[in-house]
């Protein structure tokens, strides 16, 4: 499938009147929207997004280094917004219009409700006949400094990390505190680029800081699932967003849509049996199966009256019965269990 970038009538009426007038278009928003649940030919007669989820202010417009009829929009969809997928994405001006629209390749953004969460950054590429119709903007408190410019212009700066220092604290230093120049593993970090980065490994080795794997299981005195962890309810969840958790399970608790989905496994309202093996205690249990309550086979006596005595409700005499078995009656509740509390079951993503 083709990913572009098409003017509007709108947008293609405005940059006309921006090269009469002298006067730019200004571009203040970036939307993006799912579409419907598919694609759809863009039409320069839009208005709107088929269906917009998100609408942000964007960080920066500025021109291709290469292609000087090229324009560069991004901005960024932080990590508390989500829950949604992306598939078209439209460029608004202040005054609300839709100047161009595009679609772009289907990406899932994860609201951190679901255990996981990320920053995501959406660029696209405008060509217009006259780069000086478009306002470039930098607003210095809407840009969100992207990895490539750390690396490109701040890693890269001889004087970035030079005569820097953090002052005494009390009375116990004297002078100044010299801090040795940063290096590339130095830099501080926050915890979404850790794990993004440890989820990104490509041998898929952690440092301490990440000493629970992906597939462990634990439980919580808490009723939402916390950062990193999902709850085991038998979901499905995609096998992309969730690699680590996919190459420790697999398709072991389902194989959900065969393509891009698997199960997480379903523990609400399950007790926990370790996995026999081969000892032969639960002989014949393949690893992740599920068994369904019992009751180990066993005996009651049941206490027989002479002829004419009444036990209970029953006269054992007028049926004729001196000897012999009986059936007690009914008693206890719906299932055999243990006493218990109910935690909240989550596994590692």
């Amino acid at each position: 499938m083709e990913f572009i970038t098409i003017l509007t009538n709108t947008g293609k009426s405005k940059i006309a009147q921006a090269y009469a007038n002298n006067l730019p278009v200004s571009l203040t928003h970036l939307a993006v929207g799912d579409s419907g649940g598919e694609y759809y030919e863009l039409a320069e007669t839009q208005t709107a997004l088929v269906n917009e989820v998100y609408r942000g202010t964007i960080n920066r417009i500025y021109q291709d280094t290469e292609y000087s009829e090229r324009i560069i929009i991004d901005t960024a969809i932080p990590a508390g917004v989500g829950g949604f997928y992306i598939r078209e994405a439209g460029i608004f001006d202040a005054d609300g219009d839709l100047i161009a629209i595009s679609n772009i390749p289907e990406t899932y953004k994860p609201h951190q409700s679901e255990g996981s969460t990320r920053d995501l950054y959406i660029k696209l590429v405008l060509e217009v006949a006259s780069v000086s119709a478009i306002e470039i903007i930098a607003d210095p408190t809407v840009i969100m400094a992207t990895r490539q410019y750390v690396d490109t212009n701040h890693n890269n700066n001889p004087e970035a990390h030079q005569d820097r220092w953090v002052k005494k604290s009390g009375d116990e230093m004297s002078g100044n505190l010299s801090v040795p120049d940063a290096t590339e593993d130095q830099h501080a970090i926050n915890l979404g680029q850790l794990d993004s980065g440890l989820n990104t490994k490509s041998d898929k080795t952690h440092t301490h800081l990440d000493i629970i794997p992906a597939g462990a299981v634990m439980n919580f005195a808490m009723i939402n699932s916390p950062s990193g962890w999902l709850f085991c309810d038998g979901a499905l969840v995609s096998r992309t967003l969730y690699q680590r958790l996919f190459e420790a399970i697999g398709t072991t608790f389902g194989i959900g849509d065969g393509l891009t989905t698997f199960n997480l496994p379903d523990l609400r309202a399950e007790f926990i049996r370790g996995w026999d093996g081969t000892r032969g205690i639960d002989a014949g249990r393949a690893f992740a199966s599920n068994q369904s309550d019992e009751i180990k086979s066993h005996a009651h006596n049941l206490p027989m009256a002479p002829t004419g005595i009444d036990i209970g409700a029953y006269n054992w005499a007028s049926y004729g019965v001196k000897s012999g078995a009986g059936v007690t009656s009914s008693t206890g509740g719906t299932e055999t269990r243990p006493r218990n509390i109910a935690l909240l079951p989550c596994i590692k993503t």
